[in-house]
């Protein structure tokens, strides 16, 4: 441009939009640097199963697929950063007819109300000796359930809720450490266990 003085300018126009940047978050879980944080609440799948992250370090098993067979892992890994799976939620495998066998991961320690409930094909369940929490109704109406071992030591009456194996097999076995038989023979029979239920 040629001003009246009879200098010349160039005239740079300014871009429309500033360019697009890209971030891709590696899969691996991250070493050597902090991973970016990742909000409180935020749901994702892996696997087909659901989870939500509930602090900055560990999840929850928040929904299961319709598979026969699942495992809740003992962490997962999401955006590059590494998270305990520390609860499976309420209702997580409510309603899943198909589940026929589950292993519990061992960081597990609260199982949530309903977590369970209606699992009509479900036989034997394990829960890890982390647990420390049983919800109410959690594997009420799983009628073929028939083999419980309980290797956590962690329980008590109260952290055990109303009917939590209302339902189950009438010939259930519960199989649980030695040293809380007489604890866990006192109030178990108070969740909804069938009258013939063995604990032993």
């Amino acid at each position: 441009t040629v001003t009246p003085s009879g200098r010349t300018y160039a005239v740079l126009e300014e871009p429309t939009s500033a360019p697009e940047v890209t971030y891709s978050m590696p899969e691996a879980a991250v070493t050597g640097s902090a991973a970016p944080a990742v909000r409180q609440d935020l749901e994702f799948s892996l696997a087909g199963n659901g989870y939500v992250i509930v602090s900055v370090d560990s999840v929850a098993f928040n929904s299961a697929s319709d598979a026969a067979s699942i495992v809740v892992p003992d962490r997962v890994v999401y955006s590059g950063k590494s998270y305990k799976v520390v609860s499976i939620a309420d209702k997580a495998f409510k309603g899943r007819k198909k589940l026929k066998k589950v292993k519990i991961g061992k960081n597990i320690e609260t199982i949530g109300k309903e977590a369970f409930a209606g699992c009509a094909s479900l036989k034997k369940i394990t829960i890890p000796a982390a647990v420390k929490k049983i919800g109410a109704s959690a594997f009420s109406g799983d009628k073929k359930l028939s083999s419980i071992t309980i290797k956590s030591k962690k329980l008590t009456s109260k952290s055990v809720g109303k009917k939590a194996f209302k339902g189950i097999s009438a010939k259930a076995v519960f199989k649980v450490n030695k040293s809380k038989l007489k604890v866990y023979k006192a109030f178990f029979k108070k969740k909804g266990i069938p009258s013939k239920t063995v604990i032993k």
